[in-house]
């Protein structure tokens, strides 16, 4: 008959701390020491957990927004990326019209965007959202009825003066 007790100082255990399985969940020395309960003697040995949690960078660029001028547009997503990594793009709602696996996408519709990116040799993962707003609304453009050019007005001035006004882009 077997006694087991597993201890740390700088680790943490979850559960099983007098069994042959115990569960961990932090980097440390852990030591288990079994007792022979028949004649008493005892044997020692350690065991040490590394701890890996390197969180990957994602940033999912700045806020941008659909119009006129630009009614798709390339996200400007940056982070980890290269072996060990994986990074994937949702929208909600939105829409991509190509490039949804890249750093890049293009999206066609307005809506939050999230980049994810993984550590595939830690699990960890980061994400960040872009909102992609839309401004497709269109100028007034209108003319007051002009007048009827005749012989005695054979000139008249067209007046767009209700349509929209102000700075262009």
């Amino acid at each position: 008959m077997f006694a087991y007790q597993w201890n740390t100082t700088n680790g943490n255990i979850l559960t099983g701390d007098n069994t042959l399985n115990p569960v961990v969940n932090q980097g440390g020395t852990y030591t288990l020491v079994v007792t022979n309960e028949v004649n008493g003697c005892t044997r020692q040995v350690s065991v040490t957990v590394t701890q890996d949690q390197s969180v990957p960078v994602a940033s999912a660029g700045p806020d941008r927004v659909l119009n006129c001028y630009t009614p798709t547009l390339a996200l400007q997503g940056t982070g980890s990326i290269g072996p060990g990594y994986t990074l994937a793009w949702s929208a909600n709602p939105g829409g991509f019209s190509s490039g949804q696996n890249t750093m890049t996408p293009i999206v066609n519709q307005p809506g939050i965007y999230t980049l994810v990116i993984t550590n595939t040799n830690t699990g960890c993962t980061s994400s960040d959202i872009v909102e992609v707003t839309s401004d497709f609304a269109p100028p007034v453009a209108q003319i007051v009825p002009p007048d009827v050019i005749t012989c005695f007005l054979p000139n008249i001035v067209l007046d767009g003066g209700p349509s929209s006004t102000g700075p262009t882009v």
